[in-house]
Formats: C-alpha cells, structure tokens, sequence
C-alpha cells in the first residue's frame, strides 16, 4: 500500500450453521439459558455468545464473540455490538459458561456486564441480561441484581 492510497473494506454478516430452538420470545432469564446451553454445554473453554433479539424479543441469531481459557475469556464491548448492528438486532442478551461447573459471577464477568451496559445505552441496543450457565445450573445476573441499570431496558 502506498502513501496515496487507502485499504477498502467490507464487513459482512456470515450465516455459519443453525442451533435447534423452539422459536419462542426470550422473555426471561431461563429461556436464554436454554438456548446457551444448547451452544455451550460441551465445551471445555470459556465462550461468549451474543444473542440478537428483535423489539419483540424473538431470536434472530446468535454469535459466539470470544473464546478462552478453562477459566476466562476476555471481551470488549465493541466486539458484542459489531454483529448486533450488522443484525439490526433491538436488543442482546449475553452469556457464556464456566466449565469450572461453578456459574457464581467473577468480578471479571460484573465488569464486562457493566461496560456492556454501558456500550449498549450509547448505541441504543440494551443488553437484556448477562446469563451463566454451567453443567446443570446458570445465574441471571439481572436476576440476581448484578446488572447496572439501563434505563432503555424498560424493566
């Protein structure tokens, strides 16, 4: 590349397989997690998923953001928010696992909730609920009271 000139790009939303599911609105915590879980449960590292929720709370798709570790995976705002404005998504719900078998947050996991809170109010995508899930159990940390408020939520 030369001094005048520049690199175009493309950015693209690439359909990579389907997951089962029922079809139903995600309206709560234990919904999501089914879903998760379906994603997730084999998995011997950590993950992210983003799912993108329509204004009526149906799923339109879902992204695995962010892969570690056995015990962490790191992840920037900017990475969740890159497909769900691709997908025209109204609102998010993010989740990942703890293989460990133990779904209890990190202090790690409260604070990429709340600099994902506050990615989301900015650009106008609320995330719905930060979901858990571990080999038989998960935590809602909406449910829970771990989430900083967001006040396009409407809860």
């Amino acid at each position: 590349m030369s001094e005048n000139s520049v690199t175009e790009y493309s950015v693209r939303l690439v359909r990579e397989r389907t997951v089962p599911y029922q079809g139903m609105p995600i309206n709560g915590a234990w919904r999501a997690a089914q879903l998760l879980h379906q994603v997730l449960d084999d998995s011997p590292v950590e993950r992210v998923v983003v799912i993108y929720l329509s204004g009526a709370g149906r799923v339109q798709g879902l992204e695995v953001v962010s892969q570690g570790g056995i015990s962490s995976s790191s992840l920037r705002p900017s990475e969740v928010f890159r497909g769900a404005l691709l997908a025209c998504a109204s609102s998010i719900v993010i989740g990942h696992n703890h293989p460990s078998g133990d779904p209890t947050p990190s202090k790690a996991d409260l604070t990429m909730t709340e600099a994902v809170v506050a990615a989301g109010a900015l650009l106008g995508i609320p995330l719905m609920d930060h979901v858990i899930v571990s080999s038989g159990s998960d935590v809602s940390l909406l449910e829970e009271g771990l989430m900083p408020r967001d006040p396009s939520r409407g809860d």
